[in-house]
């Protein structure tokens, strides 16, 4: 197990190393250190010892900072992003537990619109929610098997489109505040072929637009995707 977490958790540090590692922000330091605390176990990692969530915030902060966005630190938004005069809040949800996936994007949601209203200038601000799945569909951080990649590949995308079969009515309806863009779904998870038997870690990120493909914030999420690139798009 401790090589399992070995594979994924060391794919992770080098995105956010590669992000983050030109950046001095005392703020950035106290993350770090959340993201530290955590039981070396993936599967004893529990609701509150989890330095895992921290590390999500950060892989998610470091995308942007790839693709030249300044990150506030200090903000309680979990990423509060801005380019030019394109700023974003984004709250991550590492989802742990299938009971909880409503009351959990329900609060993402919720953070979201009271960071619009807080802002100095809310109308011009925009969200995406960040939802990591693996927990629920790999809960015990197994390897996925496969004759190679992307037949890996396809395993994660169908554990992504099952969960949003079942919870994307949670945030595609009426109450959702309409400067939340949109939603990604990433599925971590190590992998091994059985063409050569190397281990890998996989990667998977997708993404679900609330915003209108008509309305003039539809181009921001198209941005917002190539953050975040190499994406999926789960629908048209």
């Amino acid at each position: 197990m401790d090589f399992l977490n070995a594979i994924v958790e060391r794919a992770q540090l080098m995105r956010i190393y590669s992000g983050l590692h030109e950046l001095s922000d005392e703020m950035l330091v106290g993350r770090l250190k959340k993201a530290f605390r955590s039981h070396a176990l993936y599967v004893m990692d529990s609701e509150h010892r989890s330095g895992r969530d921290f590390s999500l915030e950060l892989d998610v902060a470091a995308k942007f900072a790839r693709n030249g966005f300044e990150i506030d630190f200090g903000h309680d938004a979990d990423v509060k992003a801005t380019k030019g005069n394109f700023q974003i809040f984004v709250e991550c949800k590492r989802l742990k537990s299938e009971n909880k996936v409503r009351e959990n994007i329900a609060k993402g949601l919720k953070q979201l619109k009271n960071r619009y209203k807080a802002s100095l200038n809310s109308e011009a601000c925009r969200g995406v929610l960040v939802l990591s799945v693996a927990k629920i569909h790999n809960p015990r951080f197994e390897f996925l098997l496969g004759q190679n990649v992307e037949d890996i590949g396809e395993q994660c995308a169908a554990h992504v489109d099952s969960f949003l079969t079942r919870h994307s009515r949670y945030w595609h309806h009426t109450g959702v505040d309409q400067r939340t863009l949109g939603v990604a779904l990433i599925f971590d998870a190590p992998g091994r072929t059985l063409q050569r038997n190397i281990p890998f870690s996989l990667h998977e990120v997708a993404f679900d637009n609330v915003v209108a493909t008509s309305s003039p914030d539809y181009p921001r999420f198209v941005e917002l995707m190539g953050v975040f690139g190499p994406y999926r798009r789960v629908r048209p």
